[in-house]
């Protein structure tokens, strides 16, 4: 039995195989690391003590945090903006999380911009590119 795969999937199955094998027989060794970042991001009070830790430097690290958890989905942004009013108050957290979260989400547009078609070309079969095109040129705005 033969199946048809196109060209750019098969590179795609070959890497997500790979990163599976990988995780897998990694596993005793990455579980305690995630749980630990879960336990962490979880936390209010650890991660209060975290940031402050940080004296005149702790609005940094918490727009950093916000700033982070734009481009990397595991980092719970209400979490996060709840402990910056925590640590700083409503009106200065409002800012720090404005300013930080506009930062990330420049820096998400701006990767998403300069990798985003390249890569989309590499994965996608043109034909379903096309059609995402097409919907994109009539009803743009609205998608």
């Amino acid at each position: 039995m033969k199946f048809n795969i196109p060209r750019p999937l098969q590179g795609g199955i070959i890497i997500i195989l790979l990163l599976s094998g990988g995780i897998y027989l990694a596993w005793e060794h990455i579980q305690p690391f995630l749980m630990s970042a879960w336990n962490f991001l979880s936390d209010r009070e650890r991660m209060r003590l975290f940031i402050e830790s940080y004296g005149l430097m702790a609005p940094l690290v918490f727009m950093g945090l916000q700033a982070a958890q734009v481009l990397l989905a595991p980092i719970p942004g209400e979490f996060t903006g709840l402990v910056g009013g925590y640590v700083f108050g409503w009106q200065w957290a409002l800012l720090y999380s404005t300013l930080a979260l506009s930062a990330g989400s420049l820096l998400n547009f701006g990767l998403a911009r300069w990798l985003g078609r390249s890569l989309l070309e590499r994965w996608a079969p043109a034909r379903t590119l096309a059609k995402v095109d097409g919907v994109m040129k009539r009803q743009g705005l609205i998608t």
